[in-house]
């Protein structure tokens, strides 16, 4: 995750060199009045008047459950980031500056030859470290030790996390005596059911770690 952060803010930084796209002409404050349904009373249906000639023509792409205008933004930014790297990926900037960084972080994402190469090796070490858990405690500390406050589901609708669990911590906003705990994005009961919570979450956690390591295990043998 801090990766694609990083790539994402060097994106930022060099989409500084897009001019702002126009509101196209007969547009009123960049609404298309094109798509309101006018012969519709906006007193009787204001989403009618509104959206109305916009919901009659406009089809939901058949691999999304929506769409929207929030889709079509998606779409162009998405668009200007393709043009960034690729731009990035063709100057052979020099090493330390944005744009090799932008190339080589899209070169090393896109190498899929090397990453089936090299299989679940960069993973060894951390699967080792699971595999020499000996009991519940150092399962807890492992689990503890990379747990971070990196999810925020109330001001960033973060849900997230690149590790096992993520953390929110904020005051209840309707019970100011408790404390809720997420872990990526799940409410957690207070404080005083906290421990009870933890118990029986690491028995699931570890079931769940040998599962998933035993899945590797053998997806790594028959490859």
């Amino acid at each position: 995750m801090k990766r694609s952060v990083v790539l994402a803010l060097l994106l930022a930084t060099a989409c500084n060199r897009h001019s702002t796209a126009t509101a196209p002409a007969g547009n009123l404050a960049g609404v298309d009045q094109t798509l309101i349904a006018k012969a519709v009373k906006p007193g009787d249906d204001f989403n009618g008047y509104a959206n109305g000639v916009w919901t009659a023509k406009t089809e939901i792409p058949a691999d999304r459950s929506s769409t929207g205008v929030g889709y079509d933004v998606f779409k162009v930014a998405e668009a200007r980031n393709a043009e960034l790297i690729k731009d990035a990926a063709g100057a052979k900037a020099a090493a330390g500056t944005d744009e090799r960084r932008i190339a080589d972080y899209y070169a090393a994402f896109t190498d899929t030859a090397g990453i089936d190469q090299r299989g679940m090796a960069p993973l060894k070490g951390q699967l080792d470290a699971i595999a020499a858990l000996k009991d519940k405690g150092a399962l807890s500390s492992m689990l503890g030790a990379t747990m971070r406050a990196d999810t925020d589901p109330l001001n960033a609708s973060n849900f997230h996390t690149e590790n096992l669990f993520g953390l929110f911590v904020t005051q209840d906003l309707n019970r100011p005596d408790d404390d809720p705990l997420s872990d990526a994005g799940w409410p957690g009961p207070p404080r005083s059911r906290l421990l009870n919570l933890v118990q029986a979450r690491n028995g699931r956690a570890a079931h769940g770690l040998q599962s998933l390591c035993r899945q590797a295990a053998d997806a790594g043998g028959r490859e």
